[in-house]
């Protein structure tokens, strides 16, 4: 039989074997002196191993005790070196994060669809651009008929209810990284 630690890593027919009866092997592990049933505890020992955690019913080296039951060993988490069980509000901000980028992603592959790829939507946006140059400049009737049209369009896409805190966030995001990056060009010698 061969242990890692106190888990059963393979054992064959001549082996003394007798684990707790109906128990899943990955919930048997050997505490010393007997088999025991990872499900019968309240607190494990936990060990970070690359992307897994692994359980243990008693201490080794790199490994934290947490208290937990067996269903929770998919709710594992480390924030700052420290392993614990994801709160309920951990799990809820994982899943709006999680269909945030699901809807995200939903959201570019339509407009790909619609409005074409990068260099085709930057196309876009540099005529709109372009365009508005053009009316701030020369006010011209035509572009003015063309922007009276498109406002409405414009107020249902970008609703300020929905924008006003994103853009204000943005804004400031970007004087932070432009004034670091006119820093960082002022800094070459």
């Amino acid at each position: 039989m061969q242990l890692d630690n106190d888990i059963l890593v393979s054992f064959n027919a001549s082996d003394v074997f007798r684990p707790p009866r109906g128990v899943p092997l990955d919930r048997i592990r050997w505490d010393g002196s007997k088999w025991v049933d990872l499900l019968n505890f309240t607190s494990m020992w936990v060990e970070k191993k690359g992307e897994r955690f692994i359980l243990h019913c008693k201490e080794f080296p790199n490994c934290q005790q947490v208290t937990m039951a067996w269903a929770d060993r998919k709710k594992l988490k480390i924030d700052g070196g420290v392993i614990s069980v994801k709160t309920s509000g951990d799990i809820l901000t994982e899943d709006r994060e999680k269909l945030r980028r699901i809807i995200t992603s939903r959201l570019k592959k339509r407009m790909e669809r619609q409005i074409g790829d990068t260099d085709e939507k930057v196309l876009r946006l540099f005529a709109l651009i372009c365009a508005l140059i053009v009316y701030a400049r020369n006010q011209p009737p035509a572009l003015a008929t063309f922007f009276d049209e498109v406002i409405p369009d414009i107020l249902d896409s970008f609703p300020l209810s929905r924008w006003k805190a994103i853009l204000k966030t943005s804004l400031k995001d970007m004087d932070t990284l432009l004034h670091e990056y006119y820093n960082d060009l002022d800094g070459i010698p």
